[in-house]
């Protein structure tokens, strides 16, 4: 383990409509970890393997509801190209708030900093 995490921020007007509902990828049969490496390779152009499920959010936001689930993944071929994000970097324990996180995000980046250097 790298011991560092990779944040990526997405423009608010390109997340309208955006994403699969986990009904949509269910219906396609396929399982959140399936979606979390094709995502990946789609949006980031890396190859990931998925590790641990660390915990889940749900949140409702005035114009959508957010079900989050934070995966621990080794970064197995690749370095991130920003394809659909405005920015991104890799954090470590030490700048792991130097982020806006959301409130609702906060209970999982909590859960993931130990595991950071």
């Amino acid at each position: 383990m790298t011991g560092r995490c990779s944040a990526h921020a997405v423009p608010m007007e390109r997340m309208q409509g955006r994403g699969n509902s986990r009904a949509e990828r269910s219906s396609r049969g396929e399982t959140d970890a399936a979606a979390l490496v094709r995502e990946m390779q789609e949006e980031l152009g890396v190859v990931v393997a998925v590790e641990e499920l660390l915990g889940t959010v749900d949140h409702d936001y005035p114009e959508y509801h957010m079900n989050m689930r934070l995966y621990l993944c080794r970064l197995a071929a690749g370095e991130p190209q920003l394809r659909v994000h405005s920015e991104g970097r890799w954090l470590g324990r030490a700048d792991l708030y130097s982020v806006p996180w959301f409130a609702a995000d906060m209970d999982l980046i909590r859960r993931i900093e130990p595991r950071l250097r």
